[in-house]
């Protein structure tokens, strides 16, 4: 191995970081990793209703699911959520359920 070799162990990418006394000392970091990175972002919608804003979020956690399947209740300060039943059988359902409640 050579300092700066890109190499894949275990199915893993790590970089050569030195080699020496018979040892190698591997990075597995991206390579991109402890850089600065410029985004440049275009906002294509602009949502105004509120229901549209809730189901936004909701998209961001149950993907490949039509949106027009939860019932919203949109109370005071609160918002009652139906998930449909479809979704109980997917995984990590209460990992999305805890995200949409923290949006």
């Amino acid at each position: 191995p050579v300092v700066g070799q890109q190499i894949e162990l275990d199915g893993r990418s790590a970089m050569v970081r030195s080699v020496g006394a018979g040892r190698v000392q591997l990075d597995y970091n991206h390579p991109l990793a402890g850089r600065k990175i410029v985004y440049h972002v275009k906002a294509t919608e602009r949502y105004e209703d509120d229901e549209d804003k809730i189901r936004s979020l909701i998209g961001r956690r149950f993907l490949d699911v039509d949106l027009d399947k939860f019932k919203l209740k949109i109370l005071k300060k609160k918002v009652r959520i139906q998930i449909p039943d479809e979704i109980f059988f997917g995984e990590n359902i209460q990992i999305a359920k805890r995200g949409v409640a923290l949006d």
